[in-house]
Parts: C-alpha cells; sequence; structure tokens
C-alpha cells in the first residue's frame, strides 16, 4: 500500500481495517458480488475510518 511505502504504517492499517469492514458488512461494487456504485462504497470506507 502507498501509504506504507510513506512510513505512513498507522494510517495504512487505519485504512485496510475499514477497507475489511466494509468488505464484510457491504456495501459491495458488481464485481464483488454486490450491486453499489463505486462512491458507495467508498463512501462507506470513510464512514468506517471515521468510526475506528
Amino acid at each position: 500500500m502507498m501509504l506504507d511505502y510513506l512510513g505512513e504504517k498507522e494510517a495504512a492499517k487505519r485504512v485496510e481495517e475499514a477497507v475489511d469492514l466494509v468488505l464484510e458488512k457491504g456495501p459491495r461494487t458488481p464485481d464483488l458480488g454486490g450491486n453499489a456504485t463505486t462512491e458507495a462504497f467508498t463512501q462507506a470506507v470513510v464512514a468506517a475510518l471515521q468510526s475506528l
């Protein structure tokens, strides 16, 4: 992940945790078996980041 490369290990960990949460609970984009838009997925990741 680019954040790791830039030395932002904690930020990288938080982003990965947020993405994992969203992948677990949804929404998912069509390539992952769902019907959400990329925008909806991104908004869910941002919301997950704010809750961590």
